[in-house]
Protein backbone atom coordinates (compact mmCIF):
# COMPACT_ATOMS: atom_id res chain seq x y z
CA UNK A 1 0.00 0.00 0.00
CA UNK A 2 2.92 2.35 0.82
CA UNK A 3 4.77 1.88 -2.07
CA UNK A 4 1.59 2.55 -4.50
CA UNK A 5 0.80 5.57 -2.30
CA UNK A 6 3.93 6.71 -3.20
CA UNK A 7 4.27 6.02 -6.56
CA UNK A 8 0.27 8.07 -6.75
CA UNK A 9 2.27 10.75 -5.14
CA UNK A 10 5.25 11.07 -7.27
CA UNK A 11 2.89 10.82 -10.47
CA UNK A 12 0.51 13.49 -9.09
CA UNK A 13 3.70 16.21 -8.03
CA UNK A 14 6.57 15.25 -10.84
CA UNK A 15 8.79 14.78 -7.44
CA UNK A 16 13.27 15.87 -8.98
CA UNK A 17 13.85 13.60 -5.66
CA UNK A 18 12.16 11.10 -2.91
CA UNK A 19 13.85 11.21 0.43
CA UNK A 20 13.44 8.15 2.42
CA UNK A 21 15.08 7.91 6.13
CA UNK A 22 17.94 5.45 6.10
CA UNK A 23 16.77 3.52 8.73
CA UNK A 24 14.02 0.85 9.74
CA UNK A 25 11.08 0.55 7.41
CA UNK A 26 13.11 3.52 5.40
CA UNK A 27 15.56 1.13 4.07
CA UNK A 28 12.99 -1.62 2.89
CA UNK A 29 11.13 1.35 0.79
CA UNK A 30 13.93 2.40 -1.04
CA UNK A 31 14.72 -1.33 -1.71
CA UNK A 32 10.93 -1.59 -3.28
CA UNK A 33 11.36 1.48 -5.37
CA UNK A 34 14.48 1.23 -6.86
CA UNK A 35 13.44 -2.40 -7.92
CA UNK A 36 9.84 -1.58 -8.74
CA UNK A 37 10.41 2.20 -10.36
CA UNK A 38 12.62 4.69 -11.76
CA UNK A 39 11.87 7.05 -8.97
CA UNK A 40 14.72 9.19 -7.85
CA UNK A 41 15.04 7.79 -4.53
CA UNK A 42 17.36 9.69 -2.53
CA UNK A 43 17.88 8.40 1.14
CA UNK A 44 18.85 10.14 3.98
CA UNK A 45 20.69 9.21 6.90
CA UNK A 46 18.75 9.21 10.24
CA UNK A 47 18.87 11.88 12.44
CA UNK A 48 21.58 11.04 15.40
CA UNK A 49 19.59 11.37 19.17
CA UNK A 50 16.37 10.80 17.48
CA UNK A 51 12.80 12.37 16.62
CA UNK A 52 12.75 14.77 19.17
CA UNK A 53 15.87 16.19 18.82
CA UNK A 54 15.97 16.60 15.29
CA UNK A 55 12.73 18.97 15.90
CA UNK A 56 14.58 20.71 18.71
CA UNK A 57 17.60 21.45 16.14
CA UNK A 58 15.02 22.61 13.32
CA UNK A 59 12.74 24.77 16.00
CA UNK A 60 14.85 28.37 15.22
CA UNK A 61 14.68 28.54 11.74
CA UNK A 62 10.96 27.83 12.66
CA UNK A 63 10.66 30.19 15.62
CA UNK A 64 13.08 33.08 13.57
CA UNK A 65 10.14 33.26 10.69
CA UNK A 66 12.65 31.36 8.07
CA UNK A 67 9.34 28.74 7.26
CA UNK A 68 6.36 29.91 5.69
CA UNK A 69 3.51 27.50 5.39
CA UNK A 70 1.27 28.01 2.28
CA UNK A 71 -2.42 28.19 2.33
CA UNK A 72 -3.81 24.86 2.12
CA UNK A 73 -6.38 21.82 2.72
CA UNK A 74 -3.20 20.30 4.25
CA UNK A 75 -2.12 22.73 7.35
CA UNK A 76 -5.19 22.50 9.74
CA UNK A 77 -4.00 18.30 10.21
CA UNK A 78 -0.14 19.78 9.73
CA UNK A 79 -0.90 22.10 12.64
CA UNK A 80 -2.46 19.67 14.48
CA UNK A 81 0.44 17.39 14.60
CA UNK A 82 3.42 19.76 14.97
CA UNK A 83 1.59 21.47 17.80
CA UNK A 84 1.04 17.92 19.42
CA UNK A 85 3.97 16.52 18.80
CA UNK A 86 6.10 14.28 20.42
CA UNK A 87 3.00 13.45 22.21
CA UNK A 88 0.85 13.13 19.70
CA UNK A 89 -0.07 9.68 18.36
CA UNK A 90 1.03 10.65 14.85
CA UNK A 91 4.48 12.16 14.08
CA UNK A 92 5.16 10.96 10.50
CA UNK A 93 4.62 14.57 9.04
CA UNK A 94 6.77 16.31 11.81
CA UNK A 95 9.74 13.32 11.07
CA UNK A 96 9.50 14.59 7.07
CA UNK A 97 9.04 17.58 7.97
CA UNK A 98 12.24 17.59 9.88
CA UNK A 99 14.01 15.81 7.36
CA UNK A 100 13.15 18.50 4.31
CA UNK A 101 14.20 21.50 6.58
CA UNK A 102 17.63 19.91 7.77
CA UNK A 103 18.39 18.84 3.85
CA UNK A 104 16.66 22.36 2.64
CA UNK A 105 18.90 24.66 5.52
CA UNK A 106 22.03 22.69 5.23
CA UNK A 107 21.83 23.34 1.12
CA UNK A 108 21.91 26.91 1.79
CA UNK A 109 24.35 26.87 4.42
CA UNK A 110 26.98 24.45 1.93
CA UNK A 111 26.09 27.21 -0.69
CA UNK A 112 26.17 30.40 1.48
CA UNK A 113 29.47 29.51 2.69
CA UNK A 114 31.06 28.65 -0.45
CA UNK A 115 32.69 31.78 -2.54
CA UNK A 116 31.55 31.09 -5.55
CA UNK A 117 27.80 30.01 -4.61
CA UNK A 118 27.62 26.99 -6.08
CA UNK A 119 27.91 24.92 -3.06
CA UNK A 120 30.52 22.77 -4.28
CA UNK A 121 33.58 23.10 -1.58
CA UNK A 122 35.70 25.92 -2.65
CA UNK A 123 39.25 24.89 -4.50
CA UNK A 124 42.32 25.90 -3.18
CA UNK A 125 44.35 27.88 -5.02
CA UNK A 126 47.18 25.77 -6.97
CA UNK A 127 50.88 26.10 -5.28
CA UNK A 128 52.90 28.78 -6.95
CA UNK A 129 54.95 27.54 -9.52
CA UNK A 130 58.63 27.72 -8.37
CA UNK A 131 61.13 29.82 -10.23
CA UNK A 132 63.66 28.34 -12.80
CA UNK A 133 67.12 27.67 -11.31
CA UNK A 134 69.25 30.22 -12.01
CA UNK A 135 73.09 29.88 -13.00
CA UNK A 136 75.98 31.13 -10.85
CA UNK A 137 76.13 33.89 -12.92
CA UNK A 138 72.98 35.45 -13.05
CA UNK A 139 72.84 35.34 -9.28
CA UNK A 140 76.12 37.31 -8.85
CA UNK A 141 74.58 39.86 -10.58
CA UNK A 142 71.82 40.25 -9.04
CA UNK A 143 73.94 40.04 -5.52
CA UNK A 144 76.14 43.13 -7.21
CA UNK A 145 72.92 44.77 -8.01
CA UNK A 146 72.27 44.83 -4.65
CA UNK A 147 74.92 46.02 -3.33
Amino acid sequence: DLLRAVQDQAAKWGPRMILVEDAASGIAMQQMLRRETRLPVVPVPAFRGGKLSHAQANSPLIEGGRVRFGPGAYLTEFEHELLGFPTATHDDQVDAFNILLTRIFSAVLKRATSTDGSGRPDRSAPPPTPAPPQTATLQRAKKSRQL
